[in-house]
């Protein structure tokens, strides 16, 4: 993602902070829900960015919530997406944190009661 939309999206989370009335990522000024919410979001994007997809900024802020350590299942109630945006987004996070899916997985099972048992 380009350093300037980086820049311009946390601006938007600030301003977001301060004016939300709803739990939403995108919301119209004066903080409620979007009424036409793709619509009018790519029509921002268009125009702040030169790019209409959502995709990019969706899988930006939840990689940026699974570093912050939000639990998934409250990613996806946040965030309404589908498994294989999560899915997507928890590789791109396992490999910021430099963390292979196999080691993660291994880690996992190992501190699982089921590994002692076995």
């Amino acid at each position: 993602m380009p350093k300037r939309l980086i820049v311009q999206f946390n601006s938007y989370m600030e301003l977001r902070e301060k004016l939300a009335k709803v739990n939403e990522l995108f919301i119209q000024f004066e903080g409620c829900e979007l009424l036409v919410k793709t619509d009018y979001v790519t029509y921002w994007l268009k125009r702040l960015s030169g790019r209409q997809d959502v995709t990019g900024i969706i899988k930006y802020a939840i990689v940026q919530m699974m570093t912050n350590n939000i639990n998934q299942l409250a990613i996806e109630k946040f965030t309404k997406v589908g498994d294989k945006i999560i899915k997507a987004c928890k590789e791109q996070y396992l490999k910021d944190q430099g963390i292979s899916l196999h080691v993660d997985l291994d880690s996992k099972i190992r501190r699982s009661k089921i590994f002692e048992i076995l």
